[in-house]
């Protein structure tokens, strides 16, 4: 499969979108759940969902989606937005759900 340059410059951007949300000096982040690390994460990710025109919601627990549609029949893609301590700075989850997201055109 060969990926188009516009495709690959969105994923970078995507990465370079969260990359100093929470780093760590060991080159890692730290992002526990229900922190201002993971708030600052969900507004980022709120903020690519309105660049593609979708619909935000937060739920209760302050769980963020992002939904190009109001109606019923619906595909459900999901992830986290938070880490363990001087985790792994890449969760290709958060990729795996904003490409194909765009793709589809928002």
């Amino acid at each position: 499969m060969k990926h188009k340059p516009k495709d690959i410059q969105y994923c970078e951007r995507l990465f370079q979108s969260f990359y100093e949300i929470g780093s760590t000096p060991q080159g890692g982040v730290t992002r526990l759940g229900y922190t201002e690390t993971e708030d600052a994460m969900h507004e980022v990710f709120k903020g690519l969902g309105r660049e593609l025109g979708g619909s935000i919601h937060t739920d209760e627990v302050g769980n963020t989606y992002v939904a190009n549609t109001d109606e019923m029949g619906y595909t459900l893609i999901g992830s986290h937005l938070d880490s363990v301590i001087d985790g792994g700075r890449y969760d290709l989850s958060l990729i795996h759900i904003s490409e194909p997201t765009r793709l589809l055109s928002i």
